[in-house]
C-alpha cells in the first residue's frame, strides 16, 4: 500500500466518524441534561461507537463506565419500592382507587 492509499484510507475513516458525529449532533434529543442524558446515551450507543458518543456529549468514557456500574441511590430504590406497593394496593382495591387517592 502506498503512502497515498494509506492517507486516503485514513481520511475515509475520519470522514465516517465525522458523519456519525454530525448525525448525533443533529439528533432531536441532543438538547438534554441530567437524567435525560443517560437515556440519550443508551439510544445513541445502539447506532454509534461509545467513543464518538462520549466525545460529542462531552462525557468521559471512564465516567460513563463508572456510572453504568454504580448501584442505584437509596431514594431511587425507595421510589421503586413505593411504585410496586402502590400498584399492589391498586389491584387490592379492585382498581377503584387511583394512585393519587392511595
Amino acid at each position: 500500500m502506498t503512502e497515498l492509499e494509506a492517507e486516503l484510507s485514513r481520511l475515509a475513516r475520519d470522514l465516517a466518524e465525522v458523519r456519525i458525529e454530525r448525525a448525533i449532533v443533529k439528533s432531536p434529543h441532543i438538547r438534554c441534561d441530567g437524567t435525560a442524558r443517560d437515556a440519550l446515551m443508551r439510544t445513541l450507543r445502539a447506532h454509534s461507537p461509545l467513543r464518538l458518543v462520549c466525545r460529542v456529549l462531552e462525557v468521559s468514557q471512564r465516567g460513563y463506565d463508572a456510572w453504568q456500574h454504580r448501584r442505584p441511590l437509596a431514594h431511587a430504590q425507595e421510589h421503586a419500592r413505593l411504585d410496586v406497593a402502590i400498584q399492589a394496593a391498586h389491584v387490592r382495591t379492585r382498581q377503584t382507587y387511583g394512585p393519587e387517592r392511595l
